[in-house]
């Protein structure tokens, strides 16, 4: 459950939200049904200039057989789309300990935990960003080729829903880690400017108002993330 409270500010009403563990291949994860609807991250990131830094971090390794243009054939495809998806689950079950902690009564504690994770794993989301981009793009022209409508039921069998289910999954991990990206290098920015953990945190504990925010927020980006682990366990022959 996630909790907000502050014992040096006055306090505000408690949330608490009950969250079940259904199970994607051996890992649980809760559904986003039992959390609030709240705006999901923008299709692509706003122009943001700090964006283009990642252009430093390590790119994703790129050959003859794994460049782009090669995602056209389906056992390239395929595989890169598990990779990817195993991958995302990975560092998502990293991301949800996280998270429990800080549902645990630790979020006042230590309410920098997560923005320093994104900071640390900055190098980690571009690869898989750059690759789920990719990826999203492919399964567009597979279905441009195919005459699949993109807008239809991901349940439908065949290989209609099946490119459906991939190209949601691909286009909701790219979003998902382009929000987590930004928030990486606010953080860094910050630290940057010669503000250091001790200042933003007590910045963030003197406002009620940043205390709602941020719980606000970590309970909108887990709740995004948890629609895409639910897309990729799908992927993965789950429920």
């Amino acid at each position: 459950m996630l909790l907000s409270a502050c014992a040096t500010v006055a306090p505000s009403p408690t949330r608490v939200i009950e969250i079940d563990t259904p199970q994607f291949s051996g890992v649980h994860y809760p559904v986003p049904d039992a959390l609030p609807t709240l705006a999901q991250p923008p299709p692509s990131p706003p122009d943001d200039p700090r964006l283009a830094s990642a252009a430093a971090l390590p790119p994703l390794p790129v050959d003859a057989e794994t460049a782009p243009p090669q995602l056209r054939n389906a056992a390239v495809r395929d595989r890169e789309t598990d990779m990817l998806t195993h991958a995302y689950l990975r560092w998502i079950e990293q991301v949800y300990r996280i998270v429990r902690q800080l549902s645990a009564g630790g979020a006042m504690a230590e309410p920098l935990a997560l923005r320093r994770w994104h900071a640390d794993s900055l190098g980690e989301m571009g690869k898989m960003t750059e690759s789920a981009a990719a990826l999203e793009g492919a399964f567009v022209d597979l279905a441009q080729e195919l005459g699949v409508d993109l807008g239809g039921s991901t349940q439908e069998p065949g290989r209609a829903g099946r490119v459906r289910l991939l190209f949601r999954l691909t286009a909701c991990v790219r979003r998902d880690l382009a929000e987590r990206t930004r928030d990486g290098l606010d953080y860094l920015d910050a630290r940057r400017r010669g503000i250091d953990d001790g200042q933003l945190r007590a910045e963030l504990m003197a406002s009620p108002a940043r205390i709602d925010k941020q719980t606000d927020d970590l309970i909108r980006q887990t709740s995004a993330s948890l629609q895409c682990a639910q897309l990729a366990g799908r992927a993965l022959g789950g429920p």
